[in-house]
């Protein structure tokens, strides 16, 4: 199987380096340095690109998506945020989460791993319902 290049923003993959620097310095328990250290994997396989010049069709940070769900077709949208805008009750999942890494980077009818209660599941990135580059937003 073909491995898909995976494209970070120049400002998200800075964000983002600060984020698992000053997390592993402080008080990482034992699920955020896992998180910590495949996110770190993540960034090393990236592909980095000017914010101004990312594809609108790739998820980036601050960007709602819409997922499908292979095996019960059940759709959920989601906001991937950084660790202090999470907030799973309005669906902004943390980058620092499974499903938050598995977004990063992919684009509009991949298919990504989902972990839940049920364990691991499929599901296509149906749609980008809004990804600030593409409206002119570097946050």
């Amino acid at each position: 199987m073909k491995k898909r290049t995976i494209y970070i923003t120049n400002y998200d993959m800075k964000r983002l380096e600060e984020l698992i620097e000053s997390c592993l310095y402080r008080d990482a328990n034992r699920e955020k340095q896992k998180m910590l250290n495949l996110l770190l994997g993540r960034l090393s396989r990236s592909e980095t690109v000017l914010w101004k010049e990312i594809n609108p069709n790739v998820v980036t940070m601050n960007s709602t998506v819409r997922l499908k769900k292979l095996d019960d077709n059940e759709k959920s949208e989601y906001s991937l945020v950084f660790p202090e805008d999470a907030n799973l009750r309005r669906n902004k999942i943390t980058i620092l989460s499974y499903l938050g890494i598995s977004l990063l980077g992919r684009k509009v009818n991949d298919v990504i791993k989902v972990r839940d209660q049920e364990g691991t599941q499929r599901a296509v990135i149906n749609s980008i319902l809004y990804q600030p580059e593409a409206n002119g937003r570097c946050h």
